[in-house]
C-alpha cells in the first residue's frame, strides 16, 4: 500500500480532450497505482497564458472547487458558474466526470455535494 496520499503530480485537461474520458483516465490511474494527483485543473477555453505554479498552489481539499467566476442567485437554479478555469481534487474531479448522469447545472451538482465554490482569481 502506498504510505503517501498525493503523488505531488497535477494534471491539466484542455479544451481539445474529451473531459469525460481523461477524468476516467484519471481515476484509473489513481486506483492502478494506489496515489491520488495532487490536483487537477480544466481549461474550457484557450488561454495566452496562465500561471499553473500559482493556481497549483491554491490549498485544496475534497470540499472545495476553484472555478473562473459564480453568479448568485436567491433561486439555486439561477445560479451560473464560469467553467472556463476549473481547479479542484480528485474527488471533485469524480463528481464532475458523473455529472452527465445528473440533470442538474454545475451550481447545483456543487450544492448537492456541499462543495464551496471559490473565485479562483480572488484567490491567487
Amino acid at each position: 500500500m502506498n504510505k503517501k496520499y498525493f503523488n505531488g503530480k497535477y494534471n491539466i485537461i484542455t479544451v481539445d480532450m474529451d473531459l469525460i474520458k481523461e477524468i476516467f483516465r484519471i481515476k484509473k490511474q489513481e486506483l492502478d497505482n494506489d496515489e491520488v494527483f495532487s490536483g487537477n485543473l480544466i481549461l474550457n477555453k484557450e488561454f495566452d497564458s496562465l500561471d499553473t505554479d500559482k493556481i497549483f498552489s491554491l490549498p485544496l481539499d475534497e470540499n472545495t472547487i476553484y472555478v473562473n467566476d459564480v453568479k448568485y442567485s436567491p433561486n439555486w437554479k439561477q445560479c451560473i458558474i464560469d467553467d472556463s478555469v476549473i481547479y479542484c481534487s480528485s474527488l471533485v474531479l469524480w463528481i464532475l466526470g458523473n455529472q452527465h448522469r445528473t440533470p442538474q447545472n454545475l451550481f447545483g451538482l456543487m450544492f448537492q455535494h456541499r462543495i464551496k465554490i471559490k473565485r479562483i482569481w480572488d484567490s491567487l
